[in-house]
């Protein structure tokens, strides 16, 4: 009985030492980097095309989802006319009254759509920035305007206005439309956005009144305004 037993510690001996030997990493025989995958302009595009969809489908999209329901239907403009209260499980009843809660489907899934598409832009991101920009026919400019927009939507999802503070601002507007009065509205709520910052300070209103069509701004009195504007940041 000894024998066998010496035998067979052995035996697992030599097994594990075959194991220990064994490469256990494993082979890739196809694999899809951003060495691999961007080959031409338009492999480029689509990559930074998918965490735009998000973004869209977060504001308004068809079925319900998205800030834009999420906004108007709790306001007193719109509503969703149903026959019965338990249509969608009341959802649609619980924007006009405001009784929505954490498990609301409409609510957990815009912020989804919002969150993944701010970690697709971050994926993104970073596959540009290891990608051969002169083998798809692009330039480093090209690299950095694509990896700002990216970044750019990222900023349009993640508010960072807690970080904005003991800035200084001008407000510049420009339309068609020769009346200062009529962009008041739009000049109020750059005001009510500079109200959540800490330590703000408005310095100056540009009007670029009267410009409907490409270069009507250029020579206007709001250029040269802009213009100091600028030198005195």
């Amino acid at each position: 009985m000894k024998k066998y037993i010496v035998k067979s510690i052995a035996a697992l001996t030599a097994l594990a030492s075959v194991a220990a030997c064994t490469d256990l990493d494993p082979v890739w025989y196809s694999e899809v980097t951003p060495e691999t995958f961007f080959k031409t302009k338009n492999d480029v595009y689509s990559a930074m095309g998918r965490p735009f969809t998000h973004l869209y489908a977060s504001e308004m999209r068809g079925d319900g989802v998205g800030f834009w329901f999420l906004q108007e239907l709790c306001a007193d403009q719109f509503a969703v006319i149903q026959k019965e209260q338990k249509w969608t499980g009341g959802d649609w009843f619980r924007f006009q009254d405001h009784s929505w809660g954490t498990s609301n489907p409409f609510i957990n899934n815009a912020w989804s759509l919002v969150t993944t598409g701010v970690a697709l832009s971050l994926e993104v991101i970073e596959d540009l920035k290891a990608a051969d920009y002169a083998k798809v026919g692009f330039t480093e400019d090209d690299r950095a305007g694509h990896i700002a927009q990216m970044k750019t939507l990222i900023d349009r999802c993640c508010a960072r206005y807690t970080e904005m503070t003991g800035k200084e601002f001008y407000f510049i507007v420009a339309a068609a439309d020769d009346s200062k009065a009529a962009m008041e509205r739009t000049i109020d709520g750059f005001r009510g956005f500079l109200d959540c910052l800490d330590d703000s300070r408005e310095c100056g209103t540009i009007y670029g009144v009267g410009a409907w069509k490409i270069g009507e701004i250029e020579g206007s009195p709001a250029m040269k305004q802009a213009y100091d504007a600028g030198l005195n940041c």
